[in-house]
């Protein structure tokens, strides 16, 4: 019910927008999504259209990133170079989530590169709060699971505000060192947080709600422009969270989930 939905939200911005790049930057994690999707359906030689994104960057559909990846198509070349690293990945680790990684930093990569091509720093910004957000995650992912520092170097994301050496730096220290560490950082106060439910739990849940919260709370900013891409990249990232906390609503119902535990998981509204 909500697929159909989100895709012509996002066919109506690419119409209503009067240039692609804020909604190429929103829809970038759909178009590499299909690509994670269509790469290790490959590899497993089975392959269910119904766990693609329905949402085009412009005309890269799913299907035509089917045919691309199964050789019967070509794509842009940030496209192909993302696909032909992770498939080079997985054949030295036999690892699907080499593909993940790969991937995933390959989206923001470009999220970065279109940021930065269409000149707006409100939207520069998020993305490169994403990119620390994502290699928070990436830190504490390894040290939980005891990989050494080589493994996490391989997953962390260049372009964030802080840097991978940053990252690497954190990752030789305990939780609590970890925390007090990034304390004074921009994204300080929700890391510490985070990671002190992450060490109390072994959970990414409180983290993720934090993070997705102050992320809106940047997006929020584009209130403040009357016009340029910042609006339509507002209007989306808002419209997005929207839809999401539609899917917690349902997806608790359905489970039988308590209106506390609903509450811990929902996150703020952008209005």
């Amino acid at each position: 019910m909500l697929r159909p939905a989100q895709a012509a939200l996002f066919e109506f911005c690419y119409e209503l927008s009067y240039e692609p790049q804020p909604v190429d930057i929103v829809a970038c994690r759909y178009l590499f999504h299909n690509l994670k999707t269509a790469l290790k359906a490959k590899l497993a030689g089975a392959d269910d259209t119904a766990i693609y994104s329905p949402i085009s960057v412009r005309d890269i559909s799913a299907e035509a990133l089917r045919e691309a990846v199964l050789g019967e198509g070509t794509l842009p070349d940030y496209l192909m170079s993302a696909a032909q690293a992770a498939a080079e990945l997985y054949g030295r680790t036999g690892n699907p989530q080499s593909i993940d990684i790969v991937v995933d930093k390959a989206q923001l990569a470009r999220q970065l590169a279109l940021a930065e091509a269409l000149g707006s720093q409100l939207i520069e910004d998020y993305i490169r709060r994403s990119i620390d957000y994502y290699n928070l995650i990436a830190t504490l992912r390894a040290k939980s699971m005891g990989h050494p520092a080589g493994v996490l170097a391989t997953a962390l994301c260049p372009g964030g505000g802080e840097s991978v050496e940053y990252f690497l730096n954190q990752f030789t220290k305990g939780y609590s060192a970890m925390a007090a560490a990034f304390y004074y950082r921009p994204f300080g106060k929700v890391a510490q947080r985070g990671i002190e439910a992450f060490e109390r739990t072994g959970s990414f849940a409180v983290l993720e709600r934090l993070m997705d919260n102050d992320l809106l709370d940047q997006a929020r900013l584009a209130k403040r422009v009357a016009f340029g891409p910042e609006v339509i990249f507002g209007y989306l990232v808002a419209k997005e969270n929207e839809l999401r906390q539609i899917r917690m609503v349902m997806a608790a119902k359905i489970n039988e989930l308590s209106p506390e535990r609903l509450r811990e998981r929902l996150r703020e509204n952008y209005v």
